[in-house]
């Protein structure tokens, strides 16, 4: 999960997969020994979601992850789709359009190009100082990501943050409690999202 992270505090990722031929040549291995036991089941390679010119590591890791894997062995393309609502920028349908259609614009540079293969969208979400940028932006960004995944899913059910918090993951709950059945508004979102299909 996210292997291409590269941070001081990802230093195991590095170390185990210090560029994407790695974790290729991993997955390779104990994909094939999976299908072998489950012939049905399928299986997706975590891939980097934008484009980053600055470090080789994550710039490279798509194209090694797939130049280092059978393509018989995995069924899917797994990418994490994030952006932030700058905390200055006001909240209007020309601003989350930009917004959203700038990071969408940057993954599709990103993805690779394999039309044999499903897109798993496994996680996405927006990192924003208010409630309704929130929600306003993680519909818009939904709308784009859900017309390009086979799967789509909304990150994060639960997240604990301090009431009194101005972090950005504050409005970033599904739910209002761990194992509750009371939904947050963005939860709610969703909920009705569903509801009309």
């Amino acid at each position: 999960n996210e292997v291409y992270l590269s941070s001081k505090k990802f230093q195991d990722n590095i170390k185990k997969f210090p560029t994407g031929k790695e974790y290729g040549i991993f997955a390779n291995k104990w994909a094939s020994k999976i299908k072998k036991e489950f012939p049905h089941v399928k299986i997706g390679l975590t891939l980097f979601s934008r484009v980053n010119s600055r470090k080789y590591r994550m710039k490279s890791w798509n194209n090694l992850v797939v130049k280092n894997i059978k393509n018989k062995n995995y069924d899917a393309l797994i990418y994490h789709i994030y952006l932030k609502f700058p905390k200055k920028s006001k909240l209007n349908s020309d601003t989350v359009n930009s917004i959203v259609q700038k990071r969408v614009y940057d993954f599709q540079k990103a993805m690779v190009n394999d039309k044999t293969k499903e897109i798993w969208i496994t996680e996405y979400g927006v990192l924003a100082n208010s409630l309704e940028k929130t929600i306003e932006t993680t519909k818009k960004l939904a709308d784009s990501l859900e017309s390009i995944g086979n799967i789509s899913m909304v990150h994060v059910l639960y997240t604990k943050v301090r009431k009194h918090t101005k972090s950005k993951w504050r409005y970033f709950s599904m739910l209002t409690k761990p194992k509750a059945d009371t939904l947050t508004k963005l939860g709610k979102v969703f909920k009705n999202r569903y509801n009309k299909r």
